[in-house]
């Protein structure tokens, strides 16, 4: 892993309008040091992480250009499942996309892509029709690579999910309206989300 920490450190003494050497005093090094961090000769000492880290007013995640980055299929279940409760779909589906493209056939990213993109299809007056029918396959998805032997308040809610999500066609033509849809599904999968 390559560290920026210079690139960074400039462009935060640049938005602050600090020159190197307000930085040096106020860590307690010299200019020259500063300058070898920026131009990459050299690291910071690591005693010095917190101290340049607040100077700026900034973690020490941010100083090193350090983003956590999900390693298995349960860190992006655990991540996308804390967007879900927010119904932020513009950060959430990206994440679930790129979830998807590891773990395929995973039960709970198809779950929550299926609420996600219901979420999107259903965020203003009038309902994407395409949006959200694409959800209703995702639903779709999650029921059919869902392991057998799951707990019984799973069994039960995916029995009414299967008896809703049928084929796509059919379940539009058995409600009234979209706000039935969105109702109906919405109350059927709370238990198996959230």
């Amino acid at each position: 892993m390559k560290l920026n920490i210079g690139s960074k450190i400039i462009n935060m003494r640049k938005e602050k309008s600090v020159t190197q050497e307000q930085l040096a005093n106020a860590v307690g090094v010299s200019i020259a040091a500063v300058s070898k961090w920026e131009n990459g000769n050299t690291y910071p000492d690591i005693t010095l992480l917190p101290e340049i880290a607040s100077f700026f007013n900034v973690s020490v995640d941010a100083l090193l250009d350090y983003k956590v980055e999900p390693k298995n299929a349960q860190d992006y279940r655990d991540r996308i499942k804390e967007i879900t409760k927010t119904s932020d779909f513009n950060i959430g589906l990206p994440l679930a996309e790129e979830a998807l493209k590891k773990y395929p056939n995973d039960f709970e990213i198809l779950l929550q892509m299926g609420h996600l993109t219901l979420n999107k299809g259903t965020s203003s007056e009038s309902p994407d029709k395409e949006t959200v029918l694409k959800s209703i396959d995702y639903f779709n998805k999650a029921l059919s690579v869902q392991p057998s032997d799951t707990p019984v308040k799973k069994k039960t809610s995916n029995r009414t999910l299967r008896l809703l999500m049928g084929p796509s066609e059919s379940l539009i033509r058995r409600f009234q309206s979209w706000k039935e849809i969105i109702r109906t599904v919405a109350s059927t999968l709370k238990s198996l989300i959230l």
